[in-house]
């Protein structure tokens, strides 16, 4: 079985490959992501970044991968995490494309009913409706009087983005790929204690994969020093 890391790299290069719609290519990630579901969280993230990074015109192929992994993996995670932050990412598609592609995404919305709960789906219209197209039809069933129109999940989801450190050889080729979950200091009680924890995590993460482990060494015990004259 391949480790964590090979996973991501291999999915990652290629999705790297999605720049225009090609079903071929869709059904080979599809089907990498089936083989690799143990990683389900760190595929998803890889494509939502990915879709944030690649040029408008790139966009619309990874909104039709992520529809072609929620209907022929209807039983993995991946329906339960593309679901968390579809309102947001279908969105910032919509807003960056082109008037064709944006009926291309239609077509693509009105085929969700029953792919995704009606409340996302109502959600994702009166987003778009109220905010990047008045012309844009709310569809689906208005949720029971109370509930938010706005996913009160997406900002708290946004926040605690995920971290993707990339690093490549001379040629620019990517090597490998690693995730990294790091909680936000908002979520913390701050203190210089923890600011100072927290940035000895990232030193230790940074010179972990760019540096010599004996520079990581060096600088992992000048961190533990500062840590100590702090508290003292």
């Amino acid at each position: 079985m391949a480790s964590r890391e090979d996973s991501i790299t291999e999915y990652w290069q290629a999705l790297l490959g999605l720049h225009e719609v090609n079903e071929p290519h869709i059904t080979f990630l599809t089907i990498l992501a089936m083989q690799h579901a143990q990683h389900a969280y760190d595929i998803v993230c890889a494509i939502e970044t990915h879709i944030e990074m690649v040029k408008p015109n790139a966009k619309l192929p990874a909104i039709y991968l992520i529809d072609s992994i929620v209907r022929h993996l209807p039983q993995s995670p991946y329906k339960f995490l593309l679901k968390k932050n579809i309102i947001h990412t279908f969105t910032s598609v919509f807003e960056k494309v082109d008037r064709t592609t944006r009926q291309d995404l239609f077509n693509v919305r009105q085929s969700w009913v029953g792919v995704f709960p009606n409340n996302k789906l109502y959600s994702l219209d009166w987003k778009i409706n109220t905010h990047l197209d008045p012309s844009w039809p709310i569809t689906a069933i208005a949720p029971e009087h109370g509930s938010s129109h706005a996913d009160p999940r997406c900002p708290q989801l946004r926040q605690q983005r995920h971290w993707f450190i990339l690093y490549v050889d001379d040629t620019k080729q990517i090597n490998g790929i690693q995730l990294l979950f790091l909680k936000p200091l908002v979520d913390m009680k701050i203190s210089s204690l923890n600011i100072i924890k927290s940035w000895v995590i990232c030193v230790k993460v940074f010179f972990q994969y760019f540096l010599r482990k004996e520079m990581m060494i060096i600088i992992l015990i000048t961190a533990f020093v500062l840590m100590i004259i702090q508290q003292s």
